[in-house]
């Protein structure tokens, strides 16, 4: 499983943050949901609304890999 992780303003992706957000996913979400590579956004698309797109961040991220 993959997640795509926009980080706050001001933090810097990197091996400490990945190994922060998986200890953090441990014990709150079981283990076969969690996800095993986190890859870092600069945005994720938002709807006129604000929220997250998950539609076009799926397409994104699968137009990303071909």
């Amino acid at each position: 499983m993959v997640a795509l992780v926009q980080p706050a303003a001001g933090v810097e992706p990197g091996p400490a943050l990945t190994a922060e957000l998986l200890e953090h996913c441990g014990p709150r979400i079981a283990r076969f949901k969690q996800p095993r590579v986190l890859e870092y956004r600069e945005v994720l698309p938002r709807t006129p609304t604000g929220k997250l797109s998950r539609s076009k961040v799926r397409e994104d991220y699968l137009a990303s890999r071909s």
